[in-house]
């Protein structure tokens, strides 16, 4: 799990199934913005990072050793 320290109210967490989820709304609210990053049915994220400069910016690690780079995406509403 994550918070945006450019907006405190942005949360963000990986999942067991591989997903990354946001919250705009200090989680009130959740909804996905990415896929499976693991590839495996067995490994989960296991480390997360917002950029310190670019909340759009996100870092996944997982652990099966995937590397993820996550930009561009859009908060949920």
């Amino acid at each position: 799990m994550a918070v945006d320290r450019l907006d405190p109210c942005g949360i963000y967490f990986g999942t067991t199934g591989g997903q990354v989820y946001a919250s705009p709304d200090s989680g009130d609210s959740w909804a996905p913005i990415s896929t499976d990053l693991t590839n495996s049915s067995t490994a989960t994220i296991s480390a997360f990072a917002v950029a310190p400069t670019d909340s759009r910016v996100l870092y996944a690690g997982t652990s099966n050793g995937r590397l993820s780079f996550l930009s561009n995406w859009l908060t949920p509403s």
